[in-house]
């Protein structure tokens, strides 16, 4: 869905970052196979990234329309260290892990690093990330 150039992903797993003041944050969605989604690959494995907001304050959602796969998916944040407007440091960022309920969490510390990551192209988010932020399970189906 569209309104005034923002697009909102919909589905049946979604995750979305908001940030407190403009500057070009960016969303990092890694699912159990080892995918990453964010600005560089926008479509990955049923998931897709439905805007990069590179001056604003977000948001930045990742949402998968097909049955997601099972597993651990982790969210993290990363500030562009390239970008014009600077990622400024600290503020709040809220976001939400496949759930209505909103989370917050203080970034008191420059986030950018997910680069040095062994995902695709380098990119990838776990646990022990600087932006990481929180995890979502899916879990198996059983028939």
């Amino acid at each position: 869905m569209c309104c005034r150039f923002f697009c909102v992903c919909s589905g049946s797993l979604y995750f979305s970052v908001a940030w407190q003041y403009n500057g070009d944050g960016d969303i990092y969605v890694t699912d159990p196979l080892g995918n990453t989604i964010s600005f560089q690959h926008k479509n990955l494995n049923g998931g897709q990234l439905d805007h990069d907001d590179q001056t604003g304050v977000g948001p930045e959602n990742v949402c998968y329309s097909s049955t997601p796969t099972p597993g651990i998916y982790y969210v993290c944040i990363d500030d562009y260290e390239d970008a014009t407007d600077q990622f400024v440091i600290p503020q709040r960022v809220t976001f939400y892990l496949n759930s209505a309920v909103p989370q917050t969490k203080d970034i008191t510390e420059t986030v950018n690093g997910l680069y040095a990551g062994s995902g695709v192209e380098g990119y990838d988010c776990t646990t022990s990330s600087k932006g990481y932020l929180g995890s979502y399970t899916v879990p198996n189906s059983s028939k």
